[in-house]
């Protein structure tokens, strides 16, 4: 089922979007800066990029596995795979219904909802990626963790602290609009993401002697 559910995300979302085609006015919204709309699209346009972006999203993802020279490591971390595919496809999805529905006029913030759920995207990630085995697409690839089982598993034990903390970080955006502190937050979130790439080196640094 889990290897569906994004399809079945994606044709819910396109279903409603032909829906409710008719109705979306003929110059949409599609970009929000942190004091409101700034950027604006055709309805042919508008309407289709979420789903768009959604299938893209599902197809190379479901690609990566097949690729990957390390591919038979994916086995052994299959579901937590899964769970990334679809929470990716998720978070497209319900941007899409979310654009749809200001456009449609409902009470719809997307400041507000956007960090909510990339934040909780990181935060769900903080659980996933200490179940990651070695891989060139998902994870903290850095070349040393590349070169070592033991970096990999350590730099992502810390990364599965950190994540959720970068996760809670993104969501207080979602109560501010001062551009100071959102500054601030994306400076504070871009050190701890980077903290677990110097940390593999170092590992890697002190295996080595």
């Amino acid at each position: 089922m889990k290897k569906w559910l994004p399809l079945v995300l994606i044709a819910i979302t396109v279903g409603f979007t032909l829906y409710v085609y008719d109705q979306l006015p003929a110059r949409m919204v599609t970009h929000w800066g942190v004091n409101g709309p700034n950027g604006w699209a055709s309805r042919e346009l508008a309407a289709w990029l979420g789903p768009g972006i959604a299938m893209f999203l599902w197809l190379v993802l479901s690609i990566v596995p097949r690729i990957d020279p390390r591919r038979a490591n994916y086995a052994g971390f299959q579901g937590a795979y899964d769970m990334i595919v679809i929470s990716a496809v998720a978070l497209a999805c319900i941007i899409q219904f979310a654009v749809l529905g200001y456009a449609l006029g409902w009470p719809v913030n997307i400041n507000r909802l956007v960090p909510l759920l990339v934040g909780g995207l990181f935060i769900a990630l903080g659980f996933i990626l200490p179940r990651a085995k070695s891989n060139f697409f998902v994870g903290i690839r850095t070349p040393w963790t590349l070169s070592s089982d033991d970096v990999w598993r350590r730099t992502h034990r810390l990364a599965g602290v950190l994540f959720p903390i970068a996760g809670l970080l993104i969501m207080t955006l979602a109560f501010t609009s001062d551009e100071a502190a959102v500054i601030r937050v994306v400076i504070a979130v871009a050190v701890v993401v980077l903290i677990p790439v110097v940390y593999s080196y170092l590992i890697w640094r002190q295996q080595q002697g």
